[in-house]
């Protein structure tokens, strides 16, 4: 089967197709990415020598790195199926060979290259982690190893934990998306929502207070793909939404545009803040992240439909989109210059791993790894179907 073209996938009015001719992809999704990125880099920050102690209170209080690492699986959902819904449309079905390519084609590279960076390191650096992590990191299930405490993984490499859960959905969701044509099934995507209601706080709930025997620990660790489940199959939900109702999910996010905003924005903030305040703990662990799930996946399916709105306008400004565009690379190397600086043998005045020098040194390798791995291996993966 050939595959279709994908790269300018199909757009809403009312400056959504306008910015989609502009980008050559969908408004807003960069954007985001440049949203959570910033999210996770100022919530690592703290972890950094140099950094201020009467900073430590505030940005504790308000970046969460969790909710940003939320925020790209939400994109991740929205993106990949939305992606699918369009090749299944034009094309009759998705080649799921070629899916795979395309993803192996995005990962991969610049995952390797970061394990192969501090495998050497740990030939020339204090540094070092046993032969299951490697096997762990390599296979993407490191967030399997992961105690109720996030130990179980050396920090130079625990950030794949992520990774692994993006590399679960892939094997997951895509068979299913094709064994029984959801297309345009409302019943499939009532019963998604359903059970992503029940299966993920409940997860949480037993991973949190330990309610599982020792055999089932991996299963149930903080970085469980169960955990995560809501906030993955929420962004499948706007992709089926944006793909099958359109005009009238367009009506109401531009007729109720400001109550919309209002209401999701506060959806995302409030389990943020009685987290902090230790209010209805039991709700914020069980239901937290599915509340903030669903309101950030208003915010994305409106960003998208009218990016030239408000705050939205933001998103879309070149300097945020190439961060966005940046965003996996330094995601991935990030790890490097937070981790504590004797993990490879240097001092805590050394400039490559303080605050905020730190961060100057990521980007510019970021920057490396986006135009000497990510950029070559986006050409190869053009030739199956162009950029995503």
């Amino acid at each position: 089967m050939i595959e279709c073209d994908s790269t300018n996938p199909d757009q809403p009015d009312a400056g959504g197709e306008n910015a989609e001719r502009k980008l050559g992809r969908l408004p807003s999704l960069d954007g985001w990415r440049a949203v959570s990125i910033s999210m996770v880099l100022l919530a690592h920050s703290p972890w950094m020598p140099g950094f201020p102690q009467e900073w430590e209170k505030p940005f504790e209080r308000i970046f969460d790195g969790n909710l940003g690492v939320r925020f790209f699986f939400l994109i991740s959902g929205f993106l990949i199926t939305w992606l699918m819904f369009k090749e299944q449309r034009e094309c009759g079905a998705v080649n799921l060979r070629l899916f795979y390519v395309r993803r192996a084609l995005r990962i991969v590279p610049v995952c390797f290259v970061y394990l192969l960076v501090i495998f050497l390191l740990s030939f020339v650096t204090p540094f070092k982690q046993d032969g299951g992590i490697w096997l762990a990191n390599i296979s993407f299930t490191t967030n399997f190893l992961l105690d109720r405490n996030w130990h179980g993984v050396p920090t130079p490499s625990i950030h794949l934990w992520s990774l692994a859960i993006e590399e679960q959905f892939y094997l997951i969701w895509p068979p299913i998306f094709c064994a029984i044509g959801v297309l345009q099934k409302w019943r499939f995507w009532i019963q998604l929502v359903f059970v992503s209601l029940l299966i993920a706080p409940m997860a949480r709930v037993v991973s949190v207070y330990e309610l599982y025997s020792r055999d089932w620990g991996w299963l149930f660790s903080p970085a469980s793909f169960l955990n995560y489940f809501d906030s993955i199959a929420y962004g499948c939900v706007c992709a089926f939404l944006m793909a099958t109702q359109q005009q009238n999910v367009r009506k109401l996010l531009l007729d109720y545009r400001g109550a919309v905003f209002l209401l999701c924005l506060a959806a995302v903030l409030t389990p943020h803040v009685l987290r902090h305040y230790k209010s209805f703990k039991m709700f914020v662990i069980a239901f937290g992240p599915t509340v903030q799930a669903i309101g950030f996946a208003g915010l994305l399916i409106q960003s998208v439909i009218i990016p030239e709105w408000g705050l939205y306008r933001a998103l879309n400004w070149p300097l945020v989109c190439f961060t966005g565009t940046l965003s996996f690379s330094i995601y991935i190397w990030q790890q490097l210059f937070c981790s504590r600086p004797e993990t490879f043998g240097l001092s805590n005045n050394s400039i490559w791993m303080s605050f905020p020098f730190g961060w100057l040194f990521a980007g510019v390798v970021a920057l490396l790894s986006y135009y000497w791995v990510e950029r070559p291996f986006m050409s190869l993966r053009a030739k199956v179907r162009p950029l995503d």
